[in-house]
């Protein structure tokens, strides 16, 4: 076959990355410098008080969990928070309530674009610039590609990912006329991991992930430079009611055994306070996103297999909440997924 570029081309990128080679050298050696200065000197943790928090998937699992811790732990707040379950929505925000914080709850269909647009703008003329968005709601579908609904998948796209670009699409632009503002998301360890029976889930966490590292790409070469930060978390399997559906013994517990859902809810918040671009819980997690990248791709396709031997399910569960799996005819009661 021909090559498409020519001697001269190549001579001429070949010198320019002569040219180019120091930079690249300097920026790694400082790169692996600032890494080694965290790891000996852990960053202060900053405090949340006197922040606008807006949390969406507020009324149960662990949208509720940090939203209660949060109330404990801050001053002087406002939290925004938004789900399409109204009871449970007003119970989170009666219970977090007090002098020092004030609460404005907004039921939200995270589905629908409309809505979030028009929620938005109440809550910039009601409450003022929101300084840290928690986008946090999500569905998970239990089923076979092949034997999915597509009504189901195209719901679980909308809320874990095109629901997370709407309302950062609404706030981010008040952030970087501020000048700062912090974006925090929670995607998922199968945001670059994968799992047998959750291929829309995982096309919508691998999504986000990739979303997510393009605009804070942008935002760096954003002309007015806003100091806005990101911290993304990617949990492993939590103790929610999306195992009730699930039979499975892990082989490596490390990694894969479910975690209690204050334990996760605690990494969360020390990775915010401590603007932690990558919240992975467990940290062995970690390990695995930078290994799949230099191992043989084969490899890792019969490794994922073998993990998975002893996993079964209840096939076609739609769970849309952290409080109960609902079928696919209940999935408008609630938008919290149980991550994993």
């Amino acid at each position: 076959m021909e090559s498409q570029n020519s001697i001269t081309d190549v001579a001429a990128d070949t010198a320019r990355f002569i040219v180019d080679l120091p930079y690249f050298i300097f920026i790694y050696i400082r790169a692996v410098i600032g890494l080694l200065v965290q790891a000996v000197l852990p960053k202060r943790k900053k405090s949340l008080d006197g922040e606008v928090i807006l949390i969406t998937g507020a009324a149960s699992g662990i949208g509720r969990n940090i939203v209660l811790k949060l109330a404990k732990l801050v001053n002087n707040a406002a939290f925004v928070l938004w789900d399409i379950n109204e009871a449970g929505l007003l119970k989170t925000a009666e219970e977090c309530r007090s002098s020092d914080i004030k609460v404005y709850p907004y039921v939200v269909d995270l589905s629908s674009q409309k809505d979030i647009i028009k929620t938005a703008e109440k809550v910039k003329s009601e409450v003022g610039v929101v300084t840290i968005l928690f986008n946090n709601a999500g569905l998970s579908d239990y089923s076979e590609f092949l034997n999915a609904n597509p009504v189901r998948e195209e719901k679980v796209i909308k809320v874990n990912l095109f629901s997370y670009m709407w309302t950062i699409r609404e706030f981010l632009p008040d952030m970087i006329e501020r000048g700062e503002g912090h974006l925090v998301q929670t995607c998922s360890g199968l945001g670059f991991w994968r799992f047998n029976a959750l291929t829309s889930y995982c096309a919508s966490k691998y999504g986000l992930r990739g979303f997510i590292r393009t605009l804070q790409l942008e935002m760096r070469m954003h002309t007015k430079k806003p100091n806005i930060k990101f911290s993304t978390i990617y949990p492993g399997w939590v103790k929610t009611p999306m195992l009730d559906v699930v039979s499975w013994e892990p082989r490596y517990k490390t990694f894969m055994t479910p975690m209690d859902p204050d334990y996760v809810c605690d990494k969360i918040i020390e990775g915010i306070q401590k603007e932690t671009e990558e919240i992975m819980i467990p940290q062995g997690l970690a390990f695995l996103d930078k290994v799949s990248g230099f191992t043989p791709r084969r490899f890792f396709d019969e490794f994922e297999a073998f993990t998975m031997r002893n996993f079964t399910h209840t096939k076609n569960n739609f769970i849309a909440s952290s409080d109960s799996p609902k079928t696919h005819n209940q999935d408008k009661n609630h938008q919290i997924d149980p991550r994993g």
